[in-house]
């Protein structure tokens, strides 16, 4: 069985990727996850929301209730939080570049490398640099 869910890990695509990492950032601001927020927070059709949660759910990345209400498994959390600490891990080092980002632009240049590089593990250590 772990194999089995190791292996879909391996098969995640980017917007697998975004979508689990939205879905741990409106958690954080709301117990109740809904395709709706979803959709708004990721700016796709409801239609797109529901064929990607099932996928997901597929590879036991997340469980959906009866009233819709969405939450990430162990699996699932794990990956957003991998994610996460990449993006933190970014957000320090682009400045870096000397290019004139604002803080939002850095976060969306962050998030997007890290789901690009999710394969890749990022280190806080300056030696990588």
């Amino acid at each position: 069985m772990k194999e089995s869910n190791e292996e879909d890990t391996l098969n995640l695509t980017e917007a697998h990727l975004n979508y689990i990492l939205s879905i741990y950032e409106i958690s954080k601001n709301t117990a109740d996850v809904s395709s709706c927020s979803i959709a708004r927070e990721l700016r796709v059709s409801k239609p797109s929301v529901s064929a990607m949660l099932s996928a997901l759910m597929a590879r036991r990345l997340l469980v959906k209730e009866r009233y819709g209400k969405v939450y990430l498994t162990d699996g699932g959390y794990s990956i957003a939080m991998r994610l996460e600490r990449n993006i933190k891990i970014l957000e320090e080092r682009i400045p870096r570049m000397e290019i004139s980002f604002t803080d939002e632009e850095i976060r969306k240049l962050a998030r997007m490398i890290a789901v690009t590089l999710f394969r890749e593990e990022l280190s806080g250590d300056d030696r990588d640099v």
